[in-house]
């Protein structure tokens, strides 16, 4: 019996909360018999697997994907139709590659084998005809109702064609999305709330998995390339997203022309720190309260949360779990976040909640959090006790259902 395990982004040089738990997923996976056969889609043409990778051998496949810039504005048109005619979400495009659908068609092949899709974007160079006729089984891992995303970012849009677009989107993806889910033996979802979603679809073949997360001890040259290893962040409250993703760049918004002029407004010391790629354009020069910081290593957020009053998620728009959360929780960082952020954890409990139609609210949950790290309790003993318990209630079972998958 073969593995074949389908994945895209980067687990490697994760750059967002899909390679992180892409990474947790692959490492979990691996650690059985029969270990995985991996096909990766990387995200970037000049991406390579690091030396050291247990996924860098001749068995392990990783692909880049195609070149979609192609003269002209017609021939790009009609890439992209032929996408969507073939079944394929317009969303997924960027991963579209030829050599990685070859190398789905081959593995169809096999004569017994077990497929797991790590996320819908996986399914790019899938032909839905192909998955739906296929003899063998199939575990989908969801990471997240990209329906729901795709209409927010439709609201979020200032340009009427993009707002069309985005709702076309949504159509293609569900399609796409309810096939996979139908067809697999196994559906794995990492958030309680989008499982229920689709309970109509898979009730008593899936389960709600929340993540693991990869937490390798920094190299020294990490350690030494950190930018924050002598930064005072003690009265620091972190936000991680960048604004290329609209429900992130909203959350940004509110933070910079609701939040920061609420925390100047009662002098509170509190500052705004804005991590990920794109955020060092956001602030204002001379802005004392705001900062972005651009794109920042593994080793330099975990020195972040490790050192901040709190991770902030005033998130409201978009679905899926939130792992800009699961990593502060696993630093053991406190969190204070808006409902809509914490919807879908099935081990969180005492978060401040807050609400972005009342940001002096919001920073007075911030100055809370200040006076009581001063008073020597911030809370995160109790954080670090609830993630050790979601670990040892969450180890070793998605292994555990791709084997399943495979008796």
């Amino acid at each position: 019996m073969k593995l074949f395990y389908y994945g895209s982004g980067n687990p490697f040089h994760p750059s967002s909360g899909m390679d992180v738990v892409l990474r947790g997923h692959l490492l979990e996976v691996a650690d059985g018999t029969p270990p995985p056969l991996v096909r990766i889609v990387l995200r970037d043409m000049s991406e390579t697997v690091p030396q050291g990778s247990p996924f860098a051998g001749d068995a392990h496949r990783v692909f880049r994907p195609g070149r979609l810039r192609r003269p002209g504005h017609l021939a790009a048109l009609r890439f992209k139709l032929a996408h969507v005619l073939r079944g394929r979400p317009l969303m997924t495009i960027g991963y579209a590659s030829g050599e990685a659908e070859r190398q789905f068609k081959a593995d169809l092949r096999a004569d017994r084998a077990v497929f797991v899709v790590d996320h819908l974007q996986s399914a790019t160079n899938m032909p839905l005809w192909r998955l739906l006729l296929s003899r063998h089984r199939f575990v989908y891992v969801c990471h997240d109702f990209t329906v729901r995303t795709l209409i927010d970012e439709a609201a979020l849009a200032r340009s009427p064609l993009r707002k069309l677009s985005k709702l076309a989107q949504s159509a293609q993806v569900l399609l796409a999305e309810c096939v996979l889910i139908a067809k697999s033996h196994r559906v794995v979802f990492i958030s309680s709330a989008d499982r229920a979603r689709f309970r109509w679809l898979c009730d008593g073949k899936s389960e709600t998995l929340n993540p693991l997360l990869d937490r390798s001890e920094p190299t020294a040259a990490d350690t030494i390339a950190d930018r924050f290893r002598d930064e005072d962040l003690s009265d620091t409250t972190v936000f991680v997203g960048s604004p290329g993703f609209a429900p992130n760049a909203y959350a940004i918004e509110w933070l910079r022309d609701r939040l920061a002029p609420a925390l100047q407004a009662v002098g509170a010391p509190v500052r705004l720190l804005l991590v990920g790629k794109g955020t060092e354009r956001i602030p204002a020069p001379g802005d004392p309260t705001l900062r972005g910081t651009g794109f920042v290593t593994d080793a330099e957020l975990q020195t972040i949360l490790s050192r901040c009053l709190c991770s902030i998620s005033p998130v409201v728009h978009g679905s899926g779990l939130k792992i800009k959360l699961l990593e502060a929780f696993a630093a053991g960082c406190p969190v204070v976040a808006t409902a809509s952020s914490l919807r879908g954890f099935d081990f969180v409990e005492g978060v401040p909640v807050i609400s972005i139609d009342n940001p002096s609210a919001a920073a007075a949950i911030l100055m809370h959090l200040r006076e009581r790290r001063e008073a020597g309790d911030d809370g995160r003993d109790a954080i670090r006790e609830r993630w050790a318990r979601h670990e040892a209630s969450r180890i070793g079972r998605l292994r555990q259902v791709v084997h399943d998958a495979i008796d």
